[in-house]
C-alpha cells in the first residue's frame, strides 16, 4: 500500500525483503522501486515453494549476511525495521528478548566446533570477569522474585538488573544440543544470566521449603511442563492442570537466597525463609540436638522388615552382613 511505502521511505530502511503469498504479479509501488530487495519465496496451495535466493547465497542467513555486507544494516518487517547484526564472518541467526538470546547457524552448527567470541554479547569472557566475587541476595514470596538485596523489585527491573550483573561475571553461557519436535538435534548457544541466577536461587528456596515427597514429584511435573511449553501445547487443559500443582507447591517458598558470581561461575551460598523445614535443632550434631536417637532401632527394625521378610522367604542375608546389622541394633538399643 503506499501509505506502508511512505512509512518506509521516512524510516530510511536500507532493503525490503518480499515474500509473496500464492503465485500472482506484486505490484511494487512506485516509491519503493529505488529501494534494494530480494525476493525469498512463495506460498502455493499445497505449500511452501522454496525460497529464490541469490546466486552467492545458499541459504536464508547467507542471503541476510550478504544484504547486510553490502551496506543494507536495516531490513524492513511489519511495522517496524529491524537492525541486522549478522555479516558474513558472523552469519548467525540470533533471536533476542528480556529472557535472553538464542544464537544458531554458522560454524554453531558443527557440534565439535567450540563456539567463538564473537557469539556472545551479553556476557563477558571468564578471563575478563572481575578478580573479586559478586555477591546478590534475590527475595521470593510464595515463588515469585520481589527484591534484590533487600530492596523491592518490579519484575522488569529485577531481570534487567540480573542480565547486567550475570553478564558482567560471565555467569548465563549455554550451550545446548536440543532436541526438536520433529525428531532434529539442533546446536544452540544461550545466553541467560537471568534465568540462570532466578532458577539457582528458586531451587535453593524450595529445597529449605519444600516437603520431600512434594519436591521430588515437582521434578517430574517441571520435565512434563517444560516439554508441553516447547512443543507449542500452553493451552492445553494438562498443562493448566499441572500450573494449579505447581502454583499450589509455592505456598511457603517465600524467603531469601545469596548467590556468588566469580568469573563464569555462580553458587548459591545461604538460604533462609520463615516456614523453610531445615530445622537446626533435629540436624545438629552438636549441643542442642533434639532428635531422639533412641527411635532409630524400632525404626530401622520396621523399616527392614519387608528386606528381611523376603530373605528369610526366598533367601539368605549373607551370614555376615546379617551379623553385623544384629550387633548394630543391639548397640543402639542397649
Amino acid at each position: 500500500r503506499r501509505a506502508d511505502a511512505r512509512a518506509l521511505i521516512e524510516r530510511q530502511v536500507d532493503g525490503i525483503i518480499y515474500a509473496t503469498v500464492f503465485h500472482h504479479e506484486v505490484s511494487v509501488p512506485r516509491e519503493l522501486r529505488a529501494v534494494p530487495a530480494v525476493w525469498i519465496g512463495a506460498l502455493d496451495r499445497q505449500g511452501v515453494v522454496p525460497a529464490v535466493l541469490p546466486d552467492e547465497a545458499s541459504g536464508a542467513a547467507d542471503l541476510v549476511a550478504l544484504l547486510v555486507d553490502a551496506g543494507h544494516r536495516r531490513i524492513a518487517f511489519a511495522n517496524s525495521s529491524i537492525e541486522v547484526p549478522a555479516t558474513l564472518r558472523s552469519p548467525y541467526s540470533t533471536d533476542e528478548n528480556l529472557w535472553g538470546r538464542s544464537i544458531e547457524a554458522g560454524v554453531l552448527e558443527d557440534p565439535w566446533a567450540e563456539p567463538p567470541a564473537d557469539v556472545y554479547a551479553w556476557t563477558r569472557d571468564p578471563r575478563q570477569c572481575p578478580d573479586e566475587p559478586a555477591y546478590v541476595e534475590i527475595g521470593f514470596k510464595q515463588g515469585r522474585p520481589v527484591s534484590l538485596d533487600g530492596k523491592a523489585t518490579a519484575a522488569l527491573d529485577l531481570v534487567t538488573t540480573l542480565n547486567r550483573l550475570g553478564g558482567d561475571n560471565g555467569v548465563g553461557r549455554i550451550d545446548h544440543l536440543e532436541n526438536r519436535l520433529i525428531g532434529i538435534k539442533s546446536r544452540e548457544i544461550y545466553e541467560a544470566p537471568a534465568a540462570v541466577l532466578l532458577l539457582q536461587a528458586h531451587q535453593a528456596l524450595e529445597d529449605i521449603t519444600l516437603p520431600k515427597e512434594v519436591a521430588r514429584f515437582k521434578d517430574l511435573v517441571a520435565q512434563r511442563w517444560a516439554q508441553m511449553v516447547y512443543d507449542g501445547l500452553w493451552f492445553s487443559p494438562l498443562r493448566d492442570a499441572l500450573n494449579a500443582f505447581v502454583t499450589e507447591t509455592q505456598t511457603h517458598v517465600t524467603g531469601d537466597v545469596r548467590i556468588k558470581l566469580f568469573k563464569g561461575s555462580s553458587h548459591v551460598v545461604g538460604r533462609k525463609g520463615p516456614q523453610q523445614l531445615y530445622q537446626l535443632a533435629l540436624a545438629t550434631y552438636g549441643q542442642g540436638d533434639a532428635f531422639d536417637q533412641s527411635a532409630a532401632a524400632g525404626f530401622i527394625k520396621l523399616w527392614g522388615m519387608g528386606v528381611r521378610t523376603t530373605s528369610q522367604v526366598q533367601g539368605q542375608l549373607h551370614a555376615r552382613d546379617l551379623g553385623n546389622l544384629l550387633s548394630e541394633v543391639k548397640r543402639l538399643t542397649s
